[in-house]
């Protein structure tokens, strides 16, 4: 099933905040995920640290289901636990 919806109104949805002409420096770098010229810092989210854990169990799953249909002779395409 499929389901499309298409919302209308007289108001925007989302305000625009007004233009501003000042630059805004931006510095990316290893010890912080970004610094811009005002000061403000924005930490490194670690993304990889966080699901480090669940990834290898997911690999895990993964592996045995590629070596099930390998013992019973099927390719990986046809091998509907290896694709979901």
């Amino acid at each position: 099933f499929f389901l499309s919806m298409q919302l209308a109104s007289d108001e925007s949805f989302v305000k625009v905040s007004k233009a501003t002409h000042g630059h805004v420096g931006i510095d990316l770098n290893t010890d912080n995920f970004l610094t811009d010229s005002e000061g403000n810092i924005v930490s490194n989210p670690r993304y990889y640290r966080t699901i480090k854990g669940k990834l290898a169990k997911e690999q895990r799953i993964l592996s045995r289901r590629q070596q099930r249909a390998k013992k019973e002779h099927r390719s990986l395409r046809d091998s509907k636990n290896y694709q979901k």
